[in-house]
């Protein structure tokens, strides 16, 4: 019988750096094991050399924007859940991101325990896909 607890393993690409760095360090906190970057282009690169669950992702990232780093996650790893932060609410944006490429949207600022919660939810739905 396995007993091993299973933790959530958390890419943040986000890039404010202050805000990446509490969310790593409140997450090592609470059981969840957490990397932060600033562009998608380094998301991308881990993303290739790393399991990952659950992509915490901005939507205004300097280089590579949100969008295009969801639709490629959800096209090169179907099975991570992508949590989208943003100051923005879903239908402020000029081009609305479909639905089907993110599992939840939290508009900044947003409380921690909610984030805690949505990683956890996020972390069960993919594994009852596995």
């Amino acid at each position: 019988m396995n007993t091993e607890i299973q933790c959530p393993r958390v890419l943040v690409v986000e890039d404010d750096k202050a805000l990446r760095r509490l969310l790593i360090t409140v997450f090592k906190k609470n059981g969840i094991i957490s990397q932060g970057v600033g562009t998608g282009e380094k998301a991308l690169s881990l993303l290739g050399h790393k399991h990952w669950d659950v992509v915490i992702c901005d939507v205004c990232l300097p280089g590579i924007s949100g969008e295009s780093l969801i639709t490629k996650i959800k096209s090169l790893h179907p099975q991570i859940q992508v949590i989208i932060i943003s100051g923005f609410a879903p239908d402020e944006l000029d081009e609305p991101i479909d639905e089907k490429l993110y599992c939840d949207w939290l508009e900044k600022p947003f409380s921690i325990s909610v984030m805690i919660s949505k990683i956890k939810q996020a972390f069960e739905k993919k594994l009852s896909k596995e």
